[in-house]
């Protein structure tokens, strides 16, 4: 069991296999590249699954011959056509996203949604074969590194389960139902009774089907617990779902009372915003942090690797990705206009300075998004005029505690959730009683929004790193209060090294671990001090649960 699900989680690490090279030195190569990477020299070609079948096929011919230079050759190639495949699949993506509206796009996003599965599997039935090769060891030596193939050597079981592999096939076609549901609902005002009454039903019904069918995915997987699965699988986390569980309770008890008293002082207005001015600010908060931070900036404006415009056909959401062939990072924001945006452009650029310093980020989603959120809070500090918007900030912060650890016990919740105990009525009164455990109807809340949060859908169980993540930041910008530029210092280690899991993060640059109940409380006073007290006292807040 451990031997496969190491197999799949190597897959998942790609990005940092693939580099060759320390992330130190890709970056110095990075630095040489005065062109090519235009975003609007891009030009997307549909992914061809048989190029990728036959780059793998050759790979394989090449290591049976018994060159070791042969092999690595061919390898080299594949990599070439993979990186196609994928980059490929991000453009129309982006594309897509740019203009929900044009029916080319739907096609092409439907149609890698479709065949994403498929490089990873290729991947995988390639290392599998040069597992069982005679020259093996030599490619071990050579370039891939010690032991690297003992991973995927599984005497008598030398490929995942096919079941397993269609399980994910039918994941994606779900995946797939709910944009075209997501594009529908766009012709109705969002949040609406309109949105609801319309979308709610079929929705839930998704989601329901989707956890289904997930759950049997786990268990192909030789799992009972999906949970625990997509901490292996999809996110290299030590920690149990129980533990988790405990943390996301502790959390409730000591931030949902305060997130209850937010909602009764008012959560701060924002003024309206331009894109333009989204823009300045990012810019002149690297420009002052200086160093490879002012870099990767400079690397976006000159490549136009970016679209923060409004558009009424943007699609509703917010990303970075990277785009292996053209080694460049992209951000994409779909903007509110108002002063909040900065701080969205700021997140995502956080995610592209780490990309664009390392090649191709190996952090795990968990580190990943301390890069996003600690940039952040840093930002607040290297831009003149940003009182306003860092109380608007920490209020933030407290809702990502509450409401992000509420959606990551309902998932934990839901997909506990069996047999004909799994309905979709059961699953939206769950979402309802957590929702109210944690105090959203502090703020105007409709408890079928459960329907809003993508990741319910696109990457179950991932919120949960908005909490670890968020609580990292916020130590980051504590240490930059009490003694400036300490932080920004700090962030710039982590940036251009990092760390692949969290735990190992948080010792090597000495945060106190966020899971503690400790720190909660320490997260809690600091609100307190820093965000309530400002504003007055508010009503006494209710209990939790």
């Amino acid at each position: 069991m451990k031997k496969f699900l190491s197999l799949i989680a190597l897959i998942l690490s790609l990005c940092f296999l693939l580099s060759g090279c320390s992330p130190q030195l890709f970056y110095q190569l990075l630095q040489q590249l005065q062109g090519g990477s235009s975003f609007s020299q891009m030009v997307y070609t549909r992914p061809d699954t048989d190029a990728l079948e036959s780059a793998m096929e050759a790979a394989c011919r090449a290591a049976d011959s018994g060159s070791t230079d042969d092999t690595l050759d061919a390898i080299f190639t594949y990599y070439d056509v993979y990186d196609s495949f994928s980059t490929n699949c991000q453009l129309a993506y982006i594309r897509y996203c740019q203009n929900t509206a044009d029916l080319y796009w739907q096609q092409e996003n439907s149609y890698c949604l479709e065949v994403e599965h498929l490089p990873d599997t290729s991947l995988d039935a390639l290392y599998e074969h040069l597992s069982n090769s005679a020259i093996r060891q030599d490619l071990e030596e050579k370039y891939f590194g010690e032991g690297f193939f003992d991973y995927y050597f599984i005497e008598g079981n030398t490929a995942p389960p096919e079941a397993f592999l269609e399980l994910l096939e039918e994941e994606s076609a779900l995946l797939d139902q709910y944009y075209t549901l997501s594009t529908e609902a766009e012709g109705l005002e969002y949040y609406s009774e309109d949105y609801f009454s319309a979308y709610f039903t079929p929705m839930t019904e998704l989601l329901v089907e989707m956890i289904r069918l997930r759950q049997e995915i786990a268990q192909a997987a030789g799992y009972d617990d999906y949970a625990q699965f997509a901490f292996d699988y999809y996110y290299s986390r030590s920690y149990t779902p129980e533990q988790v569980k405990n943390y996301l309770l502790t959390v409730g008890s000591a931030m949902a009372p305060l997130y209850q008293q937010l909602g009764q002082i008012g959560y701060p207005e924002l003024d309206y915003c331009s894109s333009q001015e989204t823009y300045n600010y990012l810019k002149e908060a690297t420009t002052n942090m200086g160093d490879s931070l002012a870099e990767a900036f400079d690397f976006l404006e000159r490549n136009g690797l970016y679209d923060i415009e409004y558009s009424e056909t943007k699609a509703p959401t917010t990303f970075e990705v990277y785009l292996w062939s053209y080694d460049a990072p992209f951000v994409f924001v779909d903007p509110y206009l108002d002063q909040a945006d900065k701080l969205s452009f700021a997140h995502e650029f956080g995610h592209f300075a780490n990309d664009y310093i390392c090649g191709g980020s190996y952090a795990n989603i968990d580190v990943a998004e301390v890069h996003s959120q600690g940039l952040e809070y840093l930002s607040l500090c290297y831009t003149e005029n940003s009182e306003d918007l860092a109380y608007y900030k920490l209020a933030e912060s407290l809702c990502v505690y509450v409401e992000q650890a509420a959606y990551a016990l309902f998932e934990l919740e839901a997909y506990s959730l069996t047999g004909d105990q799994l309905t979709a009525e059961n699953v939206a009164k769950l979402y309802e009683d957590i929702g109210q455990a944690f105090h959203f109807d502090s703020f105007q809340w409709d408890p079928r929004d459960l329907i809003c949060i993508t990741h319910f859908y696109s990457d179950p169980m991932y919120v949960l790193s908005y909490v670890s993540s968020n609580d990292l930041a916020m130590q980051l910008y504590e240490l930059e209060l009490d003694a400036p530029g300490d932080g920004l210092d700090l962030y710039k280690q982590f940036i251009e090294q990092g760390e692949e899991n969290l735990e190992a993060f948080v010792e090597t640059y000495g945060f106190t671990d966020p899971m503690t109940a400790e720190r909660v409380a320490e997260a809690a006073a600091f609100f307190t001090s820093h965000l309530l007290q400002e504003k007055g006292p508010g009503t006494q807040p209710g209990p939790f649960l």
